[in-house]
């Protein structure tokens, strides 16, 4: 699926923007991750407890899929 979000861009950002988004991105989003859930487990909190704080970012990543959905298909239509 992310690979169809590129379809509607020219070859040369899409190649500079893949080569970011899969090194950076990816790697500072799992950093992120890992540090957060050791910190959340370094206070007390226990995994249950990290799901339901977690279950509102999860939301958000579902609205901002959607969101590029109904964009990529805006720009489909349009070419």
């Amino acid at each position: 699926a992310r690979e169809a979000l590129y379809t509607v861009v020219e070859r040369e950002v899409k190649y500079k923007s893949k080569i970011f988004i899969d090194t950076f991105v990816y790697r500072l989003g799992d950093s992120l991750g890992a540090w957060a859930v050791l910190g959340l487990l370094k206070i007390q909190i226990v995994l249950a407890g990290i799901a339901l704080l977690m279950a509102p970012v999860a939301t958000l990543w579902i609205h901002v899929g959607r969101m590029l959905g109904r964009r990529q298909r805006e720009l489909t239509l349009d070419n």
